[in-house]
């Protein structure tokens, strides 16, 4: 019966270490996802939440506000000043060409190219 009992356990052990193996989360749940625009933005960190997108800007003559973004891809060729202040105002950060932020230092409210 010593037997059946060590070959029953060593079994329950094999099927627990495979499970384990089964539920263990993906490391790259914050890679970046494709981006084929030459903005794209997510309302959430790690490239999550609702995501926009955006092309051409005009060189620092148009400001684009009333937005909330916490990560972002620039596939530009330019930078782009990403604000914390509606309209363009408030602290701000270069998005520098070809970046990639999976979590932004503060919630962008606006965006302008530098």
């Amino acid at each position: 019966m010593g037997r059946g009992f060590r070959l029953a356990g060593r079994a329950l052990i094999g099927a627990a270490i495979a499970s384990v193996a089964i539920v263990v989360p993906s490391t790259g749940a914050s890679a970046a996802p494709s981006c084929t625009s030459d903005l794209c933005l997510w309302s959430g960190i790690n490239y999550s939440g609702t995501k926009s997108s955006a092309g051409y800007f005009d060189k620092n003559t148009h400001c684009y506000p009333k937005k909330r973004y916490n990560s972002m891809i620039s596939r530009t060729g330019y930078k782009i000043r990403m604000y914390n202040g509606s309209y363009c105002s408030g602290p701000s950060f270069i998005l520098q060409p070809g970046q990639k932020i999976s979590n932004t230092k503060f919630v962008v409210h606006s965006f302008k190219r530098a």
